[in-house]
């Protein structure tokens, strides 16, 4: 128990660190992106992705329960498929990670992808003042209550993981069968 204690501790302050940086960070994703991975891209404040990209927290089918999606996830995808996703460790695409407004935008020329994030940021981000840009992202996440789920939502959350969650039966034979 106090190894996962610790490690939800450091992984919880990663994911705070991220959604709390002062400048925006960017998430380009391809291919499946799952667990713990989707936790720290949904702290990202851009994200794109190529239309291979999968999204998902399959922790319950281990029999455990992925923390910053059950904390967050209302605020970066929406309350329902959120609550979906935690509940039935369901998959997204690309294109409905779009339309739920996670993601910015889908690039179809993976092998471009990089070059096509790059002209996405000179066009849409170099001409604003880097300045209003810092205040926006505060403001917008303020607004959007992102910081006050990663808070004290995510500490009730994780207090539950360790103490129902982690002394289960099927919690450890998840946690086991994931080690």
């Amino acid at each position: 128990r106090d190894r996962v204690a610790g490690m939800l501790r450091d992984f919880h302050a990663l994911a705070r660190a991220i959604a709390g940086y002062p400048v925006p960070v960017a998430a380009v994703v391809e291919g499946r992106c799952l667990g713990g991975a989707f936790e720290l891209v949904l702290c990202c404040h851009l994200v794109f992705a190529t239309p291979s990209a999968r999204f998902a927290c399959p922790e319950i089918k281990l029999g455990v329960l992925p923390p910053v999606l059950a904390a967050a996830g209302a605020a970066r995808l929406g309350g329902a498929l959120a609550e979906r996703m935690v509940i039935t460790g369901q998959e997204i695409d690309a294109a409905e990670a779009h339309r739920a407004g996670f993601v910015a935008q889908v690039f179809d020329d993976a092998a471009r992808i990089d070059e096509l994030v790059l002209e996405w940021h000179r066009s849409s981000m170099r001409p604003l003042s880097a300045y209003a840009i810092r205040q926006a992202v505060a403001a917008a996440r303020l607004g959007s209550g992102l910081e006050a789920a990663l808070g004290v939502t995510l500490d009730q959350i994780e207090r539950l993981y360790l103490e129902r969650v982690v002394p289960s039966h099927d919690g450890n034979e998840g946690i086991d069968a994931y080690a």
